[in-house]
Formats: C-alpha cells, sequence, structure tokens
C-alpha cells in the first residue's frame, strides 16, 4: 500500500470554488520513514485525520481532476486542480450544470 505524506490548507467549506495551498506529495518508504518521523516531531505535528482512499486522476490540458472515494472515512470528494482562471471557467460553464 502506497503511504503518502501531505500537507494542505484545513478549510471546509461549501464553495466549490476554494483555493488551498498544498505541499507536494511525499511518498513513505523504510529508506525515509525515520526522516520523516523526525520532521513530524521537529515541527511538533498532532496526527488528527489518516485518509483512506482509491484515487483515480485524469488530466486535461492544464487541469487535474482527482476523484477520491475515501474508505476511511467513508466519503467522495472530487478535485480540480490548475490555474484559478481555468478551474474557475471549468466550474463556472461545465460541473455547476450537473449539481
Amino acid at each position: 500500500m502506497l503511504k503518502i505524506l501531505n500537507f494542505k490548507d484545513d478549510i471546509l467549506s461549501d464553495n466549490p470554488s476554494v483555493v488551498r495551498r498544498e505541499f507536494n506529495n511525499l511518498i513513505i518508504t523504510k529508506e525515509n520513514i525515520g526522516f520523516i518521523k523526525s520532521i513530524i516531531s521537529i515541527l511538533d505535528l498532532k496526527e488528527i485525520t489518516v485518509l483512506k482512499c482509491h484515487r483515480v486522476t485524469y488530466k486535461w490540458n492544464n487541469i487535474k481532476f482527482e476523484i477520491d472515494d475515501y474508505t476511511l472515512p467513508k466519503i467522495s470528494a472530487v478535485a480540480i486542480e490548475g490555474p484559478k482562471d481555468q478551474t474557475d471557467k471549468i466550474c463556472k460553464e461545465q460541473l455547476l450544470k450537473i449539481r
């Protein structure tokens, strides 16, 4: 099972166009687990959420679409990532039609 360390802004919102900062994914391996644990310790981070999901990613031009089917917690989510002007255009022209 692939394990990834990822940091992102924790913003709960019903707004479909929320912009969140996100750290690049760091794949956890047996070679780097000690380093990762030391980062977590030095930053005094506390575990608040463990997410387990199946993710399917699609790419179209400069836009990335992610569909996550979470098993923990049991939810589904869709993310659209890319330049804000392009993602906003897709949301307004396409996705809000299916709401």
